[in-house]
């Protein structure tokens, strides 16, 4: 997740981290707080997973926009993740070069 938010750092001028989570009720209530345009999850996540969390704030958040990066990247996850309303699904291990930076501004 360091490398993602490094690369937010140096091609979207406009990013800014407003927050960091370690497990999914610790995101749930940040995400409430801080109210982001953009979410990153790491689909494992202490406490759960960033499925939990998708789905615990998608409704109160549809125009979010969120990413899942996993290094699970089997295809009932992806599937399971965008159906719950993620905007993409992330493989971190092979395609973490395949997002341009426009895509997250």
């Amino acid at each position: 997740m360091e490398r993602l938010a490094d690369l937010l750092r140096e091609e979207v001028p406009r990013a800014q981290l407003v927050g960091h989570a370690g497990e999914v009720s610790e995101a749930v209530r940040c995400i409430q707080k801080m109210r982001p345009d953009a979410l990153i999850l790491d689909l494992q996540m202490p406490g759960g997973s960033g499925l939990d969390v998708l789905r615990a704030i998608r409704t109160d958040f549809p125009h979010l926009y969120v990413l899942i990066c996993t290094n699970y990247p089997y295809p009932q996850y992806r599937e399971e993740c965008l159906t719950a309303g993620a905007n993409f699904f992330l493989d971190k291990s092979a395609e973490f070069e395949k997002i341009p930076p426009s895509s997250v501004s």
